[in-house]
């Protein structure tokens, strides 16, 4: 037996291990990014680059030790994963590249329509063809399942694959407004045959979670699902063709998150603004991270409507409210539309949640106006009339009273941290559905 290795010996025994073991490109680097070692010897840049320092210098960029690995892709279809093994890894410092791969042997006339996609000129296209045929396949899920045992021999540190994925998703970029915002602010205001080729019982297991609101369990199986395989819906644009994906597993989805207990209208308004935002990307891999987000929004709104669940005279109760929250909202319609009395429905809805319904109506119209001095360019007193309080000086007192600062504060300090302007009025007009809620 030989003795215990130094840091960099450790390292670069775990990294032969995982090569010999996966066949997997794995590149080790210094905490400045320069390559120490690469397996194999011979592994090829992207056309892009002048080489492979140049290529992972542009990958890491100006990156941070990371708590737990981190998935990447690229818009030219390839997927790397960084581990860090800098100071949260406790060791030499620098990173370990597993990558890159691709998740499937790509027919040649879809990645032809990729490069076109991409703008790559006619004579470079025979060399990106050679490269990608060089390319290991692997599923995504089986990278990350890589990253979480490089992470388990560096750290100790047990994780589970839905760790990584949580810490994968990308972050908003610019000061854009994110597809659940968006929806939000329209809220104030067909299964296409034969896609998938994988069981129907992985499909219902996949919208199960979401009908139970289980965003962890969801983002495990979207993992494994994304690996299967689907049908072409467009060989002459892969980015058509991950679209077409996205807006049939958003439609899925949509019809779930109902069956779990989802507003419709909420439902479909979140379903129209994430499909929107997806029309609206360039990349393949935006697309799917796009898809991904809006997942686990729909996931997030049925556990919303789960931690709350009610009889059914109070959920009746507040689907009405929710429908008509720009209208004047009495005792007797609401006992109407609940199907009990009055007097019944006041003691009923104090039972089951713990306020009475002025409160709740008043909670509901506070968090509205938040949406609406969130995201648009609306007045005070124009939000107050059509929230239906008496004046705006009342406004203000209920606002404060359960957002701890007065509308106007509230506006400020959203616009200091978005750093953006809400949208002009005119703007806003044309997406508003209100009074019709």
């Amino acid at each position: 037996m030989t003795g215990r290795p130094d840091l960099g010996g450790r390292l670069e025994r775990i990294c032969h291990l995982l090569h010999e073991a996966t066949l997997l490109p794995v590149i080790r680097t210094d905490n400045a990014g320069l390559i120490q070692s690469c397996r194999p010897d011979a592994l090829p840049a992207n056309p892009k680059y002048g080489g492979l320092q140049e290529q992972l210098t542009e990958w890491l960029g100006e990156r941070s030790p990371m708590a737990v690995p981190m998935l990447h892709s690229t818009p030219f279809l390839e997927h790397f994963l960084l581990v860090s093994t800098g100071e949260e890894g406790k060791l030499a410092g620098g990173w370990i590249m597993i990558g890159p791969a691709v998740s499937a042997a790509w027919p040649e006339d879809l990645l032809a329509g990729l490069l076109r996609d991409l703008m790559v000129p006619q004579r470079q296209r025979p060399v990106w063809l050679a490269y990608y045929r060089n390319l290991p396949v692997i599923d995504k899920s089986r990278l990350l399942y890589a990253g979480l045992l490089v992470h388990e021999w560096l750290t100790g540190q047990s994780l589970d694959l839905a760790d990584l994925i949580d810490a994968s998703e990308p972050a908003a970029e610019g000061a854009a407004l994110k597809p659940a915002a968006l929806a939000s602010l329209r809220l104030s205001g067909t299964r296409e045959e034969g896609v998938y080729h994988h069981s129907p019982d992985t499909e219902k297991l996949f919208l199960k979670h979401i009908q139970h609101g289980n965003k962890k369990e969801l983002f495990r199986a979207f993992a494994a699902l994304a690996d299967q395989g689907v049908g072409i819906l467009s060989r002459r644009s892969p980015l058509r063709h991950q679209k077409n994906i996205a807006i049939t597993v958003i439609t899925l989805a949509t019809r779930a998150a109902m069956e779990g207990g989802m507003f419709p209208e909420e439902a479909y308004t979140l379903s129209d603004m994430h499909i929107q935002h997806i029309e609206e990307l360039g990349e393949v891999n935006k697309v799917e991270s796009a898809l991904q987000a809006a997942l686990g929004d729909f996931a997030d709104g049925v556990r919303r409507g789960l931690d709350q669940r009610v009889s059914r005279p109070i959920a009746v109760c507040q689907r009405y409210i929710f429908d008509h929250l720009y209208e004047e909202l009495a005792l007797p319609m609401l006992a109407k539309a609940s199907g009990v009395s009055a007097v019944h429905l006041s003691r009923l809805f104090r039972r089951e949640t713990g306020i009475s319904l002025t409160e709740y109506i008043q909670r509901q119209r506070v968090e509205e106006a938040k949406q609406l001095l969130s995201l648009s360019a609306y007045s005070l007193s124009d939000i107050s009339a059509r929230l239906q309080f008496h004046d705006q000086s009342y406004f203000t007192k209920v606002f404060k009273k359960y957002a701890g600062v007065t509308p106007k504060q509230y506006r400020h300090g959203r616009l200091g941290t978005a750093g953006s302007e809400p949208p002009p009025p005119g703007r806003l007009t044309s997406d508003y559905t209100k009074p019709n809620r």
